[in-house]
């Protein structure tokens, strides 16, 4: 009996994973284990509390441990988000703690995950509910990232000032970063990109599933700016508004590409500034493109050619400082730049909804303009989308909008290491029949136009029987019986947030 419980304790002692054992300690490789004293009753230790080392994979952040011992592990975590980044080696993740961090952090070209929302314990993560804020006390940049591709996921960052690009997050060198899960607001910058900044062909960025809201940029793209980025670049999934620059109030892309697709890009701002006043020489310049900004090379320096495929571009507006107003209110590019728009609504914003010039042209289809002139060829259309809530931050569209299912199938677009996206901004997948009528419009794909894709007409019945009910019996009557649908997560414009 007594062999069978020796071997049943080393039994459990391998499974649990020791790192190594001296008399009377034992450490686990979970950063924390027992020790056994003289009176064999076990007592808590945690890795390098008396000495030694252990591997850790994970790190643990709250700003509730002030007054320490500080080791990183969940009993003893760090209180600064920083600290755990100068322990944490390339492939560790750091946990952060709901709560507000007042740093400027730099991830030291480490490949780290840094995530937050999670709740005192470490036990549950939640970031809409264990709300875990970096406020860059308007020092700095809040996170710069240079030459490596550290994920960062769940967090609100905000405060950020920056002198020059990247108010928000300046990221540079070489290296695929993931931005994912994050609500980005109220930052600044002097120069480009008031919430996120990416520069350099070797940097290609994926920025996804962002709320990036309430950002300047006193040049280029309020809320997002790249410049000479990689054509691998992706902006997915995010919904970019009320954000704030000279060009670009929502996206600006100058001298790159990048792929800006299933985002809902509204309530941005650009605005005019003079140089010179009062002087014969006085000029303005700014006030273009509202929603995204595109700057090629000139010269006949290259071109670039980015893909806007499945975007809302909506009430983008320009706000005429001094004199003259702008074009291109929902999309605007000049010199040697190229891009391909598909499956996009241009509605409602200031100025032109499409502006192109100075060498620049611009392949649309699929896409429905508020612009008469461009009704009809490339499959374009220019009727009211018909949008459930505007005013509520709620694009989805109606039954009835002319834009379901008259989109194109564009699955087949690889975007390099990203693949394919095959769904929508919610993770509905596309080409669903929304309107009930077969394969009859768009290029019989049944894709919608815009961010969201509406459920097929069953999926809706079975899903919806209260608003189905409510509804007359007829088809003509439910296509144009104008209803507010409770969907979930359609990124209200007063999500919560920490200040």
């Amino acid at each position: 009996m007594r062999i069978k419980l020796k071997l049943l304790f080393v039994a459990v002692i391998i499974s649990l994973g020791v790192i190594f054992s001296t008399t009377g300690r034992i450490f686990f490789n979970d950063n924390y284990g027992v020790a056994f004293g003289s009176n064999a009753k076990p007592v808590p230790i945690y890795c390098g509390q008396y000495g030694g080392s252990c591997p850790i994979n994970d790190y643990y952040v709250n700003d509730d441990n002030t007054s320490g011992p500080w080791n990183g592990t969940k009993a003893l975590p760090y209180n600064k988000i920083e600290d755990a980044i100068n322990a944490a080696s390339s492939g560790n993740t750091i946990h952060v703690a709901k709560g507000k961090y007042l740093e400027n952090i730099n991830t030291q070209s480490k490949e780290l995950t840094l995530e937050g929302g999670w709740d005192e314990t470490f036990s549950q993560r939640d970031p809409d509910v264990n709300v875990t804020t970096i406020d860059g006390n308007n020092a700095d940049t809040v996170i710069k990232i240079l030459n490596n591709s550290p994920t960062i996921d769940g967090f609100t960052i905000t405060h950020g000032n920056a002198t020059n690009e990247g108010g928000a997050f300046y990221i540079d060198g070489t290296g695929s970063p993931t931005i994912s899960n994050n609500h980005i607001i109220d930052n600044h910058s002097d120069e480009t990109g008031g919430g996120i900044y990416a520069g350099s062909l070797s940097t290609y960025p994926v920025i996804k599933d962002n709320i990036i809201e309430l950002n300047s940029s006193d040049f280029v793209g309020g809320g997002i700016g790249l410049y000479a980025a990689s054509s691998d670049t992706m902006i997915v999934n995010n919904v970019i508004r009320n954000n704030e620059a000279v060009e670009g109030g929502g996206i600006g892309l100058y001298l790159g590409s990048a792929n800006v697709v299933n985002n809902i890009i509204v309530g941005n701002k650009v605005f005019e500034v003079v140089e010179n006043q009062g002087q014969v020489d006085e000029y303005f310049f700014g006030g273009k493109g509202c929603g995204v900004y595109i700057y090629g090379p000139t010269m006949g320096n290259g071109m670039i050619s980015p893909i806007i495929s499945n975007n809302t571009v909506a009430g983008n507006i320009v706000i005429v400082k001094n004199a003259g107003v702008g074009d291109g209110g929902g999309v605007y590019v000049e010199f040697e730049a190229f891009p391909t728009i598909t499956n996009t609504i241009l509605w409602g914003n200031d100025g032109d909804e499409l502006y192109y010039g100075g060498g620049a042209s611009v392949f649309i289809s699929f896409s429905d303009i508020d612009d008469v002139n461009y009704n009809g060829p490339n499959n374009n259309i220019s009727m009211d989308p018909q949008f459930i809530n505007p005013s509520t931050g709620d694009y989805h569209l109606l039954l009835g909008s002319p834009a379901i299912d008259a989109g194109m199938d564009t699955s087949s677009i690889i975007y390099s290491t990203y693949g394919s996206i095959v769904d929508d901004i919610m993770g509905i997948l596309r080409g669903q029949d929304g309107d009930g009528n077969g394969p009859a419009s768009g290029d019989g794909s049944d894709y919608d136009i815009g961010a969201y894709e509406m459920p097929a007409m069953q999926a809706y019945v079975e899903n919806n029987p209260e608003q189905v009910s409510e509804m007359e019996d007829t088809l003509d009557d439910r296509l144009n019986y104008n209803f507010e649908i409770n969907r979930p997560l359609f990124f209200p414009i007063n999500r919560s947030f920490e200040n």
